[in-house]
């Protein structure tokens, strides 16, 4: 698969070659890229992703190891961003509360989260929140799946077209349809 890093604005610079990707979507929400040390191109606050994928982040670290002749580079997934959010409550509120189009309302927190330069939203969906209160002070990321989870539903991330689109997503239940056996 390629990997594409491209600048701090998104515009593509060109594809990583030889590496080796450890990324984590769930648990750490993090990644390390490890390169040859003549493979060297990736600065700092680059974007690295693979298209059309939810895999890829910023880098935040770069690491040398002379020994091996290798460079690591490191940072958060675009789950991991979210996850380092908080959605705290308006002036006056004991909570966060929305109603509505649920891609109107992860539009509406990513613009409240400040992230609206590195996300955009998906078109509107037929997914409706009805009465949503976020529990005090969770991170973007745990708020918006647990939202969604409520009208059975998830958050699906890609990049696309230089910035990290969200979108809700119906969840299709396949148990009915497939059957898993010893």
């Amino acid at each position: 698969m390629d990997l594409i890093y491209a600048d701090s604005n998104g515009t593509e610079l060109g594809i990583l070659l030889n590496y080796y990707l450890d990324l984590d979507c769930g648990n750490t929400n993090d990644f390390e890229i490890a390169v040859s040390i003549d493979n060297n191109v990736i600065a700092h606050d680059t974007r690295v992703y693979i298209p059309d994928t939810e895999y890829g982040g910023i880098v935040k670290s770069v690491r040398a190891d002379t020994r091996n002749a290798k460079i690591y580079y490191g940072g958060r997934t675009w789950r991991g961003i979210l996850s380092r959010k908080i959605i705290k409550p308006l002036t006056g509120q004991d909570y966060y509360s929305v109603s509505g189009e649920a891609n109107s309302i992860i539009e509406e927190l990513i613009d409240y989260a400040g992230l609206d330069a590195l996300y955009t939203v998906g078109n509107p969906t037929s997914i409706n929140i009805s009465s949503y209160k976020f529990n005090r002070y969770t991170d973007l990321l745990s708020g918006l799946n647990a939202m969604l989870a409520t009208v059975g539903a998830r958050l699906k991330i890609r990049y696309y077209d230089g910035s990290v689109e969200l979108t809700a997503e119906q969840i299709t239940d396949y148990s009915p349809d497939i059957e898993f056996s010893q």
